[in-house]
């Protein structure tokens, strides 16, 4: 008996989080899995922000309301921890974000992460995935048919792959979670994770499309279980580059990962730039409204891109610092300040 279909049986999951025999997984469930993702259409990208915790989704708001009518649906992307399904607490504060995201007219994007340890970001396990699709498949989601979920973050980098490059070990267990997210709800729409679009191939890090090479090359099918692409569309080099920048490693990355797809599976999928942002330099600052207003009235102005969450709401006190759109005390930081002006202007 393949895998495929054990996994499509939800009696057996308690076998499968012990073994996992890989085999012919897409032969049946790929194509029925590629038709049912429901493809969104909206006329301007919305514009959320990324958070670091579901706790944060009522600042999120605050945030929005300052360029948002109260009607207008926004994004939110926040990661969801294995760890947080280790105690009734933290189960409590995704049910109240849950909550939170349908009242405030808020459509949440989950970031599947497991935990910190002296490698880096730990490698998750089927046991993490099966519990966190569990668990996500039982909250009171917005949209019922848009539960968006990102499958981790960034692999190309080992300090968030348990310290090692293992494109093949990421596209097994990608395969892995879109078939048990889907398996739980056919409302999940699940998304690779977002890749660091400058990184270069070395021992630490490996440049993105030799990434997906690989990936595809061990999981020919991978692209064909998502329903959504998830980008990393940074101004780099070091979070300072222009606007006006056409290359892989800025903020038009998404075209470059739109034209990858598209030759490789002939697919368009809708584009969620789920991370984004300029550093608060003071060199940045010279020309960060420049940079802003010609990214959203020009380079994201396009029915492809569905929503765009800036890095980071609040990066302080840490190593984001100067990344955060809102500091310490709920004021907005300058970075935030032109963020939310030239969003207030878009028509």
């Amino acid at each position: 008996m393949t895998f495929m279909i054990v996994a499509c049986l939800k009696h057996v999951k308690n076998a499968l989080i012990a073994v996992y025999t890989k085999s012919t997984v897409l032969i049946l469930c790929g194509f029925f899995v590629v038709l049912c993702f429901p493809n969104p259409v909206v006329a301007k990208p919305l514009y959320g922000v990324h958070l670091f915790s579901p706790s944060e989704v009522q600042s999120a708001h605050e945030y929005i309301e300052h360029y948002a009518p109260d009607n207008q649906v926004s994004t939110v992307v926040v990661p969801f921890l294995a760890s947080d399904l280790t105690s009734a607490e933290k189960k409590q504060s995704w049910v109240v974000f849950f909550e939170s995201c349908k009242r405030l007219n808020i459509l949440p994007i989950i970031r599947l992460a497991t935990e910190l340890d002296s490698t880096g970001w730990r490698v998750p396990t089927h046991r993490d995935i099966i519990e966190s699709a569990t668990f996500l498949a039982s909250m009171e989601w917005p949209d019922e048919s848009r539960k968006y979920v990102i499958v981790f973050n960034e692999p190309n980098h080992a300090n968030e792959w348990g310290g090692t490059l293992n494109p093949e070990q990421y596209a097994h267990l990608a395969v892995f979670a879109s078939q048990w997210f889907r398996d739980e709800d056919v409302g999940f729409i699940l998304m690779p994770a977002g890749l660091d679009l400058a990184a270069p191939n070395g021992t630490r890090t490996m440049e993105a499309f030799t990434f997906w090479d690989r990936a595809l090359e061990a999981e020919p099918e991978l692209f064909s279980l998502f329903g959504a692409w998830s980008s990393h569309s940074y101004p780099n080099p070091a979070f300072s580059g222009s606007a006006f920048d056409t290359k892989q490693n800025s903020i038009r990355g998404f075209a470059h990962e739109r034209a990858y797809l598209e030759k490789k599976t002939g697919r368009v999928l809708p584009i969620f730039i789920t991370e984004t942002g300029w550093a608060n330099t003071p060199k940045n600052l010279r020309t960060l409204r420049k940079n802003i207003e010609y990214a959203v009235n020009t380079v994201w102005d396009t029915d492809e891109i569905v929503s765009i969450a800036p890095f980071v709401l609040r990066g302080d006190p840490g190593p984001f610092a100067e990344f955060g759109l809102v500091r310490d005390g709920g004021k907005l930081s300058e970075t935030g300040k032109i963020w939310v002006e030239t969003l207030s202007k878009m028509k």
